[in-house]
């Protein structure tokens, strides 16, 4: 065997256990600082909100949409939120300098952090259809259990592409928390949660192909609003699977150049 073969084994396996680590860390976190599981306080409250409404009106596909509007509010406010200041935490406690030392990629722990902390999305939509089913007598019907697999798997990895990019840029940012609540409410409107993407103006529509909430909340309300055939799933699906993968690929550049830059100036631990 080539003296390379053993390296490169040893090296992928110190990669999976930084991620794997990475994870563990978040989890300890996520157990010792309560305040990051307010998505989980937030989360059913929307769904009663949306709930109502949406129940009142008596339209099928709406009622569907409100369950999933939480998990999918939830999981962008932790893309951004949480998701988003891991680095920014890591200089403030003196963290980062070990971690850009460390032989794997920096951004291999991240991506393991941001994995585990998605947990809290897949509690808040257990939250969101318990809230219809107890509070509403709200029974979704599965029609589509394979679709909904890959759309899940999709969008959960555009979410830590997209969380991963927004990891390495607001370590550049002073104001990183100003930015962290301007990315709410105007991302909830592009994605069609609050509001569905048809109802939007003419000119916001193609702004709005460009956030993966608006693909990954049509093809999973389709999953349990529509027993028929799925218009153009595969072409959807691939466009998930598209900003999944150009978020993950420009988040993994800035970090590379990130790191390299700290590390040669110095400044890890500079704000």
């Amino acid at each position: 065997m080539p003296p390379a073969a053993p390296r490169l084994r040893q090296g992928g396996l110190l990669w999976w256990y930084a991620a794997l680590g990475g994870a563990r860390l978040a989890l300890r976190q996520l157990i010792r600082s309560p305040g990051q599981l307010l998505t989980l306080v937030t989360s059913p409250l929307f769904a009663l909100m949306f709930l109502s409404i949406a129940v009142r009106s008596g339209d099928r596909d709406l009622i569907v949409s409100a369950v999933f509007a939480p998990a999918l509010i939830s999981l962008w406010l932790l893309a951004v939120g949480l998701c988003g200041g891991l680095i920014s935490g890591d200089r403030w406690t003196g963290t980062l300098e070990l971690a850009l030392v460390a032989p794997a990629p920096l951004l291999l722990s991240v991506i393991g952090r941001i994995c585990a902390t998605f947990v809290l999305a897949a509690l808040s939509m257990v939250e969101s259809a318990l809230v219809a089913r107890i509070g509403f007598g709200v029974r979704l019907t599965l029609h589509h259990p394979v679709l909904l697999a890959l759309t899940v798997a999709a969008t959960l990895m555009a979410m830590v592409g997209t969380a991963s990019l927004f990891s390495a840029a607001f370590v550049l940012s002073r104001v990183a928390l100003l930015f962290q609540n301007a990315m709410t409410y105007p991302f909830y409107i592009l994605g069609g949660i609050l509001v569905p993407v048809g109802l939007l103006p003419q000119w916001l529509r193609p702004l709005s192909d460009l956030v993966f909430l608006s693909w990954s909340g049509d093809l999973l309300r389709d999953c349990f609003g529509d027993p028929g055939h799925i218009n153009h799933w595969p072409l959807r699906l691939a466009a998930i699977t598209a900003l999944a993968l150009a978020a993950l690929a420009a988040g993994a550049v800035l970090m590379a150049r990130i790191s390299g830059r700290v590390a040669r100036t110095g400044s890890a631990t500079l704000a």
